[in-house]
């Protein structure tokens, strides 16, 4: 189910190296030689990004609904857009597209959408086709259809917001965990390891699992088959599932979960605060010159 768009592109969309290429084979046809290029143009061949094109979908508002790439290889193509709003899940460079997203998330109602074609090159991004309208219609199959699809988009939002929050903690507490490693690490290279500093790190340590399981649940009883108290992110992933599989209003259980997460991520995140606070001062308490670096750090010559 979704939008298939149909769309052709004359010429593939060539790097500096293809053209280069294409230049000299003419040359070498003509009889002509073909220079060495020089160092700027090897350079500029070196550190060029591939172009690449892709389509814009937004609503009546001209708000952006979904960003996907598409091919760039002259002919003619297709692409579907699936009905899914652009998910909210943290960027990550192992995503299999250039825009390093997680794909959609929750499904577009029914109304008008506008549709436009990009190039992203060397010399900047410009509009290949402009905004061209079209209509997501429903195919009225679902037992009992909402009556207000106006909240239901809103309760959608809500669900997409809460899991760039949710995902984006995981993140981010998994991020203080290397930077607890690495500070730990060299906090024993220094006169600052000692009881009262080993038990902070200790604690710090402590503090970052609990929110690892106030997050994704306790593996030391799951593990063992124990039963568990729902985790935030799993409260949350059933509830986004279920209601984004379905055209119905939410429940009442939907709605109270989405608001019992809202709440219980106030304190995840100040005791996310708090924790790269307390780590950020025990490394200045240190004197960590002559030291490695930490991830992230820029080298100075004075040290």
């Amino acid at each position: 189910m979704g939008a298939t768009i149909t769309y052709y592109l004359k010429e593939s969309l060539s790097t500096r190296k293809g053209a280069l290429k294409k230049a000299e084979a003419k040359l070498a046809k003509d009889g002509n030689d073909t220079p060495y290029p020089s160092y700027e143009k090897l350079l500029a061949e070196d550190t060029e990004e591939k172009p690449y094109v892709y389509f814009d979908i937004t609503d009546a508002d001209g708000n952006l609904v979904r960003r996907m790439e598409a091919s760039a290889s002259k002919g003619i193509h297709q692409i579907t857009w699936d009905f899914e709003y652009q998910s909210l899940d943290p960027i990550s460079t192992k995503a299999k597209n250039v825009f390093y997203d997680a794909g959609g998330s929750f499904p577009a109602v029914p109304g008008t959408y506008f549709i436009s074609l990009h190039q992203v090159d060397t010399s900047g991004i410009r509009t290949l086709v402009e905004a061209q309208e079209f209509n997501c219609v429903p195919l009225n199959n679902v037992s009992l259809p909402t009556s207000d699809e106006a909240a239901l988009l809103a309760f959608f939002n809500d669900l997409r917001d809460l899991n760039r929050i949710v995902y984006g903690a995981r993140d981010a507490r998994s991020e203080l965990v290397s930077e607890w490693a690495h500070l730990r690490g060299l906090m024993q290279q220094t006169d600052a390891f000692n009881s009262k500093n080993a038990a902070a790190m200790n604690d710090l340590k402590d503090r970052l699992h609990q929110l690892k399981i106030t997050l994704d649940g306790d593996a030391t009883l799951s593990s063992r088959e124990f039963a568990t108290v729902p985790s935030i992110s799993n409260r949350l992933g059933m509830t986004a599932y279920y209601a984004w599989s379905v055209r119905s209003e939410p429940t009442q259980q939907q709605l109270e979960n989405a608001a019992y997460i809202r709440e219980a991520m106030g304190p995840v995140l100040d005791e996310l605060r708090s924790i790269d606070g307390s780590l950020t001062e025990l490394y200045n308490q240190m004197d960590s010159s002559g030291l490695p670096y930490l991830p992230g750090q820029i080298p100075s010559l004075d040290d």
